[in-house]
């Protein structure tokens, strides 16, 4: 698992998917979680796989109800 910061999204989950040592290929699913009781109530967690590598990483971030979260639709077309 690892966490990230908002705007750091998109560049950390490039770096998955370009890394010649990753090769995180598929962006296997989107979920989120809500915590009422913090500041950033929500945690998305997104789901990367390596088929060449056989490996899975959790890319999490928290926001609150007024964040804007990038889309990653234009890195995976799973994210459509």
């Amino acid at each position: 698992v690892l966490y990230t910061k908002l705007n750091n999204l998109n560049y950390l989950i490039l770096f998955f998917k370009n890394h010649f040592n990753l090769k995180c290929s598929q962006l296997v699913d989107i979920c989120g979680v809500d915590y009422p009781h913090k500041n950033k109530r929500f945690e998305i967690i997104y789901n990367l796989l390596s088929i060449s590598f056989n490996f899975r990483i959790k890319i999490k971030i928290s926001v609150n109800e007024v964040d804007a979260v990038p889309s990653t639709s234009n890195l995976f077309s799973s994210a459509l």
